[in-house]
This record gives structure tokens, sequence and C-alpha cells, in this order.
């Protein structure tokens, strides 16, 4: 008999039914058995331009230059993890004077790997706009800065991102990871049947599989609905056709 597969709230992670109930019960009475946040569920990548035009519209016409800027290099820079987008400092996009068109060397927090990460001209608009708006005494200070001048936490960038996103009446839960999702959804998109494009894709998140990315960011989802909504009962047979 096969063990049923228990789902826990605060991860990923599946268990059989016995061993995820003692999870469960552990954690009672920690901070870590709190249902799921946006972060956590936020699984689907932004497919639709007018969702995405509605985030800039909603940021921009507040006059919320950090957070247009949080939404569109969360995107454009998608090969970034959050974690590794919000210690950047206006140095590494910035030489005083111009948009840089790469940021050399970065060192992901998770592998302790560097990579140089290409600018594109969305985002250095984007970076533009916001420091015209921005005072600073120094290159080196965060980009992302809070209300209380530090640099911005991940916590504080989902709350931002899922504020808007209930203001505009997104339906779908949206974090940062949501933002991650959504470059590689939309750079397969632009370069369909690209094997090339697939495979950059693919090693940009460091996965192990065409598969593993395919399902990650939403596509094996969209090639199965697009199979349901397909299927017709008595199409012309296939052998039909070929006489």
């Amino acid at each position: 008999m096969t063990n049923n597969i228990v789902y826990l709230v605060s991860g990923t992670a599946a268990l059989n039914k016995e061993s995820a109930y003692k999870h469960i019960n552990s954690l009672k009475g920690t901070k870590k058995d709190r249902p799921l946040r946006a972060h956590h569920s936020a699984k689907e990548p932004i497919r639709k331009k007018e969702d995405y035009d509605a985030f800039c519209d909603y940021f921009l016409t507040r006059g919320k230059y950090r957070n247009y800027l949080l939404f569109v290099l969360g995107i454009e820079l998608g090969v970034l993890r959050s974690c590794d987008l919000l210690k950047l400092r206006i140095a590494d996009v910035f030489d005083g004077r111009n948009c840089r068109d790469v940021i050399y060397g970065v060192i992901e927090q998770k592998t302790n790997k560097r990579k140089n990460i290409y600018i594109t001209k969305k985002a250095q608009e984007a970076i533009m706009l916001y420091l015209s708006h921005r005072k600073y005494k120094s290159l080196n200070e965060p980009l992302f800065l809070s209300q209380k001048g530090n640099q911005l936490s991940t916590r504080q960038a989902r709350d931002i991102l899922n504020k808007a996103a209930k203001e505009i009446g997104i339906s779908y839960p949206v974090a940062m990871h949501t933002l991650r999702k959504t470059w590689g959804y939309h750079t397969l998109l632009n370069h369909k049947n690209d094997n090339m494009a697939l495979i950059d894709v693919m090693r940009s998140y460091k996965h192990t599989s065409p598969e593993v990315t395919l399902r990650y960011i939403g596509y094996e989802e969209d090639h199965r609905r697009a199979l349901s909504m397909d299927f017709e009962v008595g199409r012309t047979p296939y052998w039909n056709m070929l006489s």
C-alpha cells in the first residue's frame, strides 16, 4: 500500500504521512508552524503582459521608484536570487555618470560562485530613473534601501510585491521568487524551439535537467493545459489522414 504524501506547512519537503505528522508536532510552539506565506506559495511566473504593466503603473504613478526598480530588476536580472539582488551596491550598476552594462563577479550566496550579470536596456532605464530621485553620499551604499536607511530585506521586498499584487487585483501569490520565474518563462517564450536557450536558462538556475527548469517556470503546466484544451473526441483518425 502506497503511503500518503503530506507537504509541510513551512517548506516543500514531501514525507510519508507518519513522518510528516511527527515533524509537524515537533514544530508546535515554534515560529515554524505558521501557515504558508506568499513566498512559499509563489509557484507561478507573471505570464500576462497586462499584469506586468499593472505592476509598473502601480509603482510609477505613486512615485515608488525604488519598488519599481525592485520589480524590474527582479525580472530583468532573474538569473540572480533575491538574496543576491538585494545585496547589490549602487557602484555595481552605476559608475557615477552612466549605468553599467555588466555587473562583474557577483558572488552567489548559495553557491559561493562568481558570475557576470548583464544589465538590459529596460533595467538600465529603471536604474537611472531611481537614482535620479535617490539621495546618496557614496556609490558604496546599498542599491535598495529601507526607510530606516538599511539594506532592504527579503521579507520587506516580498511584502512590497505582495501588497502591490493585492492592490491591483492579482489573484495569484506574488513574491521575489515569482519575478525570477518570470525571467525564465519569458526568456523561453521569446526563444521557442531554441535548445541552447533552454540549456542557458537551466544552467542559470543551477538545475540538473531541462525537465526541472520547465516545471519550475510553469512551462510544463502550460503544455499540459494546452493538450487538455485541445482534446477532442471524434477527430479524424491518424490512419485516415495518411490515405
